[in-house]
């Protein structure tokens, strides 16, 4: 039997049963800022759809019925398939109604909630029909202007649509030109949106177009990829400001799996200006559907790097929250909780160091008097001591090896530290004024003394390459116990901290903390939450353990009770704050603050000199000229990655960089012909990558391949007459040569290499005769040479090199191969081609972790290397205790 229709005044909030026209309400779904959505049926076509009217507080709103009705004719007008479509808008007891698809399934913001971080290949099947939604819907002159997670729905078929153009406005079709006014509802200059998701023209009322959702839908790509949002803040003026002012954080800092390409479209989409953004979403979406594609096809070599991280965490100096503060602490930095067994220390911070160069991993002295760091102010990573009194810092090593991790013993007599000069890492043993250093526990890192002096805890890889945790006697380090294996924990197991009794151990695996009985038995988990806790540190009373962490959108300080329990925030994360180490009388907490930015640095290999070159921020893949005379570079300081050139006198930089030519799409990788006249690099435009030939003083360039595949990476012969590239020509990346001359193709291009595996970054042998290429395979990345005049087999000439990059030096006819080569750093190697036999670069050139890119450039004449560095900055803080204690 059918209810009868409420009386007019009860319409807005109908029954289940009841009717609105032919749909039947079956329940409500939700309540939004203006309406309210219930399930009905349709009883006229026997379907269940979304039945949406104002809310019945706002019935007698003029202006937001307007805006209701205006929604149902902006949507009216667009037919996607990832567009919430609208059956019908009709009018009934004097309210407006609204029909549309019902979505079976759950917003974006549930999902995340629900599911944590998605997999990268559903991300880029939402971010490319969200996008192939919004030019759909700026084609039509429509901007929605309130994309936010809770406005994408994503249905059981796994399609992503976007819904909710209640604020939508109307612009000028096929324009982004900034002075076009968008025609707000709520009144001109008036700010609409949702915080945390709005543009930056948006927040400061400024007139919108298609811009501005691009920048929205970054903001929810950037939180799909991290699980946190691009930009928060403890307020609405803090994240105003870092809307306004600051880069989000990289997305690999969360998320490994995510393609460079993916990161880079993200990165674009957000930035601050309009202008450097994507013009059109139409060229945002040619983007992801190509990556996408790739990814598919297992092309996508960036996500395979990026795993290796997982594995090998990051060294001191790149990541272990080394850096800069770049702003006091707020006196209400610290409140109290109204639960838990003691309130939080009140502190007051000073700023210890002030040097050069990057420093992290503080440890405060059994009697609170010192405080030991690594340093890498004097070009290298040393071990230093500074007298918290005094200010005066002391250099405890001098190596070339990289010496980080300092950790004393308890009776202050002397530090542990971690040191690669053997060969890979190891610990040793100095004297607390510094002496001859002794090894202690070798290919091991981490160390941790046992509060009675008589044990160290460390980190120690397995087979597998992942770290576990291991306990040996200081006096007889060859009797080691290893506590941990696979099953405990994500990956390796790193940062053992002892507590106060010496009973257990605190460590971190990939994302949460760990408890394991000092002398062996059940591991069980101290925090759940699987947020970037790392770095433990137990309280002196043993009562918590204090840890860095990413959450609420900030790198801070943390403490959890050491019986588990509800994290609480120590700090207010201004830095990033870090590697918390605490006094033994607990009235002083130091900790380590970063940044960091890659640039490019210069060595000249027969003097030793290096020059960092601070004025090529955001720079990489240098290459030099023939005559030294200028640093070619890839940069996406404008938005997108193009060429530009900075000039050299005697291995130096003169002026600033210029750009060497605007030329459509984004600049891949390059390569200097030999006789300084012309740039081969491959160029991204319209998802399509093709080799291109541009004069190297700037001018039209001139397309080498046309052929709809994938072609990558040229390199000139020695003589200027042959590219070699990689193409997916004939289904798998391989080397293929083309003859050119004036800049142009003069002939077929063939293929050279006919192997089962992918080839990438080829480079010509001094005589010609000869070329080397990277072959990846899911499980290494090798270099091997195959001779240039024709197909034939290829021969290996590397073995655990982990490679990233291969030069061949001229001036030796070595090869120099960029590569972990086992370790957990990248560096470059010089190769015998013949033997494969390797030895480190002199002076060494040593990029970052293990899972740096290691691009570089070396001069014709082999005396000078230009390479890609992460310039870090970082300070020591210490907080001295006002009230309670750590």
């Amino acid at each position: 039997m059918t209810s009868p229709v409420p009386p007019e005044d009860d319409l807005s909030s109908p029954q289940p049963g009841s009717l609105v026209g032919h749909y039947r309400i079956l329940g409500e779904i939700g309540r939004g800022g203006m309406g309210v959505v219930y399930r009905a049926l349709d009883v006229n076509l026997e379907r269940e759809v979304a039945l949406k009217c104002p809310r019945p507080d706002l019935a007698g709103d003029a202006k937001l019925l307007r805006r209701f009705l205006h929604e149902a004719r902006t949507v009216s007008r667009l037919s996607h398939p990832n567009i919430i479509p609208v059956y019908e808008v009709f009018e009934e007891g004097g309210h407006p109604w609204l029909a549309s698809e019902l979505v079976d399934g759950e917003d974006l913001r549930a999902a995340l909630q629900r599911r944590g971080l998605l997999p990268v290949e559903e991300v880029l099947v939402h971010a490319e029909g969200l996008t192939d939604a919004l030019n759909a819907a700026h084609s039509k002159g429509i901007l929605h202007r309130d994309i936010k997670p809770g406005n994408v729905l994503i249905g059981k078929d796994g399609r992503a649509r976007l819904a909710d153009f209640g604020l939508a406005g109307v612009f000028a079709s096929g324009t982004t030109d900034a002075t076009t006014r968008s025609a707000s509802l709520t009144g001109e200059g008036h700010v609409v949106g949702t915080p945390g998701y709005m543009s930056p023209e948006q927040v400061l009322g400024k007139p919108l177009d298609a811009r501005s959702d691009i920048f929205s839908l970054g903001v929810v790509l950037y939180e799909m990829c991290t699980g946190h949002p691009a930009f928060a803040g403890s307020g609405q003026g803090d994240w105003m400001d870092a809307l306004l002012h600051r880069e989000p954080s990289a997305i690999s800092r969360y998320n490994y799996d995510v393609p460079e390409e993916l990161e880079r479209i993200v990165r674009k989409s957000l930035a601050k200006r309009p202008d450097e953004r994507y013009q059109h979403a139409s060229e945002m979406h040619a983007d992801l559907r190509a990556l996408r594609r790739k990814v598919e096809s297992g092309d996508d070599l960036s996500a395979d790097r990026r795993k290796v991280r997982r594995l090998r965490p990051r060294g001191i100096i790149a990541g272990a929250a080394t850096g800069i503060a770049v702003a006091v602490v707020l006196a209400g930095w610290f409140w109290i909780h109204g639960s838990g067994p003691r309130p939080l220390p009140k502190g007051q911070p000073r700023q210890l160091t002030s040097s050069p160069g990057t420093k992290g991993e503080p440890a405060l002295s059994p009697d609170d008097g010192f405080v030991a760091y690594s340093s890498d102010e004097t070009g290298n990573p040393e071990i230093w001591l500074m007298d918290l009194k005094s200010g005066a810092p002391l250099r405890l090593t001098d190596h070339p090896g990289a010496d980080t991790s300092p950790a004393w013993l308890p009776d202050g007599s002397a530090l542990l530290f971690v040191s690669d000069r053997g060969g890979s890492p190891s610990i040793y043993k100095i004297p607390r004024l510094g002496g001859t250093p002794l090894l202690v526990v070798p290919g091991s890192k981490d160390p941790a003394v046992s509060p009675d002096g008589t044990r160290v805890a460390f980190a120690r890889p397995d087979a597998s390459g992942d770290t576990r945790i291991g306990v040996a006697p200081l006096r007889d380090p060859g009797r080691a116990t290893i506590l941990t294996d696979k099953s405990d924990g994500v990956w390796s197991h790193c940062h053992p901290a002892w507590s106060p009794d010496g009973t257990k151990l605190c460590f971190e695996d990939f994302r949460d903390l760990w408890i394991v009985p000092a002398n062996g038995g059940k591991v069980t988990p101290l925090t759940t939450d699987h947020q970037w806790n790392l770095e433990p540190e137990w309280s002196p009373d043993g009562r918590f353990v204090y840890y860095s962490s990413y959450r609420e959108g900030t790198h801070a300080l943390w403490r959890v009770p050491a019986s588990g329990g509800t994290p609480e925030r120590v700090t207010l994360g201004t830095g990033p704050e870090g590697h918390p180490s605490i006094a033994r009388s607990g009235t002083r907490l130091a900790y380590s603050t970063y940044v960091s930015e890659d640039t490019i640095s210069l060595l000249d290999l027969r003097s030793g000199r290096r020059t960092r070159l601070p004025s090529l921020r955001r720079a990489n893949e240098p290459a030099i000229s023939r005559d030294r005379s200028r640093l070619v570079f890839l940069s996406d300081r404008l938005g997108r990655s193009d060429l530009w050139s900075q000039s050299l006198r005697d291995g130096l930089p003169q002026g600033e960089p210029v750009r060497v030519a605007e030329q459509p799409g984004h600049v891949g990788t390059f390569s200097l012909s030999p006789d300084g006249r012309w740039i081969a690099y491959h160029g991204h435009i319209e998802g399509r990558r093709d080799i291109w030939i541009l004069p190297s003083e700037g001018g039209p360039a001139t397309k080498v391949t046309d052929s709809g595949t994938v072609n990558v990476q040229p390199a000139w012969s020695p003589d200027g007459k042959r590219l070699a590239y990689v193409s997916n020509a004939e289904g798998n990346d391989q080397i293929w040569i083309a003859p050119v001359e004036n800049g142009r193709l003069a002939g077929r291009a063939v293929r050279l290499s006919s192997d089962d595996w992918k080839h990438s970054f080829p480079c010509w042998s001094p005589d010609g005769s000869w070329i080397a290429f990277l072959g990846l395979s899911a499980s290494s990345s090798e270099v091997w040479i195959v001779r240039s005049d024709g197909p034939g087999p290829s021969r290996r000439v590397t073995s655990g090199a982990e490679a990233k990059q291969v030069r061949w030096d001229r001036s030796t006819g070595d090869l120099l191969v960029s590569g972990a080569w086992g370790t957990e750093h990248t560096e470059i190697r010089r190769v015998s081609p013949a033997d494969g036999a390797s030895s480190p670069l002199k002076p060494p050139v040593v990029f970052g972790d293990a899972a740096a890119a290691g691009s570089f450039g070396v001069s014709w004449d082999g005396s000078l290397i230009a390479y890609d560095q992460e310039a870090v900055r970082g300070e020591i803080w210490v907080l001295e205790v006002t009230r309670g204690s750590y």
